[in-house]
């Protein structure tokens, strides 16, 4: 009997080669080449289908970055207002750099990934530094960990960029620092004061007398008793002058002159009996300056504690001095033992003369006034014969006694003008310092009060000298303006152009009412 064996099923099974699970699976994956096609040279070239994207968003991250640099550069040291666009700069630059680093980053992501290929291409390695190339690529922490994990190359840079883009942005707004700054604007209205004549156009009455002028004896008194004022000028906000301004004004010169004077002592024991009760000690003295002091002393009764007197210096009415010493003040102070003797005296001298204050750098901020830089240009009388031909008057040689003189600085310097004083004012100016305000002994009310041992003397006078504010603030700041065509005159016989004595508010009111051609 013959018999059939059946088909074999449609599903056959065939033995498996053995294979050693260990000795495998420490192989190296993806060691062997599979067949090569025509196909992977493509991928090898940049196409824009492949990388149209990226190279999008490079031609982007530039131009953005190249926007911000612009902006930079042409909004360098210019004020805020010449913005042309109604987004702030700040916001501007916020949005570039934010637009700039999401650009830039797309191409440092799809760089780290294109990178993680060549990586494996180039050697083997584990696995696992593929999620650390994927980890890399999407953020700061990433990055920083591949720096650790995986062993540096082009991808690294990658990484330290993603890590150094956080602060791009915030470093991008840094630069953009718009700070307060002052902003020029010539305006005609900010003045400060500053003189050039020491001359109140007053002539002395019938009998002599000079008027007082009470403005320059409140700011003396100012000064002794050192009552701070506020500087006379005129400024809405921050003000600032770049140019230089010379002024008329007084300085004062203290000394010592302590042995000097003592040595010249001179003491008279048999005067008159003041008192039932002993015979007063009349001492006088002299100072370098031939300044009298006297003192007086009773025993356990009374003795001077302070003495002082003035001498004038000045040139009155018609005569010509070489010096611009004005006044000298000469301060005697003691201190008394028990016995009412004279103890630990000193005598001061005080000078107070004519100079030239040199100006630059005003600047006016609120309330307060201060100058740059300072200094003192000596100044000196014109010579007397030129004086006299400049001022004579109906009278061939008769020359006008209460002319105002003229100072000129010494050595002479063709930028400081000439300066004009007026012997009426140094006449009311002495005749004050005559008083027995300032000449006087402890008896009297007067100095003594205010110019004890423990005042500096040196430091009061220099208060003293800055009286020439006082006379200062009516003299205006000339700005480039019209009006000096009315204030001034020009003096053909002599070649000289002289200022008018009107005021600013006559010069305007006059220049509303005149018409003029330039021909």
């Amino acid at each position: 009997m013959s018999g059939t064996q059946p088909n074999p099923s449609s599903t056959s099974y065939e033995l498996a080669p053995v294979r050693d699970e260990d000795t495998e699976s420490a192989e190296p994956m993806f060691n062997r080449k599979g067949p090569q096609t025509g196909g992977n040279a493509h991928t090898r070239t940049i196409s824009p289908q492949r990388w149209g994207l990226e190279i999008l968003s490079v031609t982007a991250s530039l131009t953005l970055f190249i926007g911000m640099f612009v902006i930079f550069f042409t909004m360098q040291d210019k004020p805020v207002s010449e913005w042309p666009f109604p987004i702030s700069i700040n916001a501007a630059i916020a949005v570039l750099s934010t637009a700039c680093t999401a650009a830039m980053m797309h191409n440092v992501s799809a760089f780290i990934g294109q990178l993680k290929w060549l990586y494996l291409k180039t050697r083997p390695c584990q696995l696992d530094n593929i999620q650390t190339f994927d980890e890399a690529s999407r953020g700061p922490y990433g990055s920083l960990m591949f720096l650790f994990k995986a062993s540096w190359n082009m991808a690294t840079l990658g990484a330290i960029i993603t890590i150094l883009r956080l602060g791009f942005s915030p470093m991008a707004q840094g630069v953009i620092d718009p700070k307060p700054r002052q902003v020029p604007i010539p305006d005609e209205r900010v003045t400060f004061g500053f003189a050039h004549a020491y001359n109140r156009n007053v002539n002395p009455d019938m009998m002599g007398v000079m008027p007082p002028d009470p403005y320059m004896q409140s700011a003396i008194i100012k000064g002794l008793y050192d009552i701070k004022t506020s500087p006379i000028f005129n400024c809405s906000g921050s003000c600032s002058w770049d140019d230089r301004w010379v002024s008329l004004g007084f300085k004062s010169v203290c000394e010592n002159v302590t042995t000097a004077t003592l040595d010249t002592m001179s003491c008279d024991d048999d005067t008159a009996r003041l008192t039932n009760k002993g015979t007063p000690q009349l001492c006088n003295m002299t100072t370098p300056s031939d300044i009298k002091l006297f003192t007086a002393y009773s025993v356990t009764q009374w003795g001077t504690e302070f003495y002082s007197d003035t001498s004038v210096l000045s040139a009155y009415p018609n005569q010509f001095s070489d010096t611009t010493d004005l006044i000298r003040v000469a301060i005697l102070r003691s201190e008394l033992d028990y016995n009412y003797r004279e103890v630990y005296t000193d005598v001061t001298e005080c000078t107070i003369s004519y100079v030239t204050y040199e100006y630059t750098g005003a600047i006016a901020d609120g309330n307060k006034f201060s100058f740059g830089r300072t200094r003192v240009i000596d100044l000196k009388w014109l010579d007397a014969e030129e004086e006299e031909e400049r001022v004579k008057g109906e009278e061939e040689d008769q020359l006008d006694p209460y002319w105002p003189r003229r100072l000129i600085s010494k050595p002479a310097r063709a930028d400081v003008p000439e300066f004009v004083s007026s012997r009426v004012d140094e006449g009311a100016l002495t005749d004050f310092m005559k008083t027995e305000t300032f000449r006087m002994n402890a008896t009297s009310h007067g100095l003594g009060a205010i110019l004890g041992r423990q005042v500096n003397v040196s430091q009061r006078f220099d208060k003293i000298a800055s009286m020439s504010n006082a006379r200062k603030h009516k003299v205006p700041l000339w700005k480039p303006s019209a009006l000096v065509l009315l204030a001034c005159q020009h003096d053909e016989d002599e070649g000289r152009i002289r200022g008018t004595t009107e005021t600013v508010a006559e010069l305007e009111k006059r220049a509303k009412s005149s018409r003029a051609k330039l021909e």
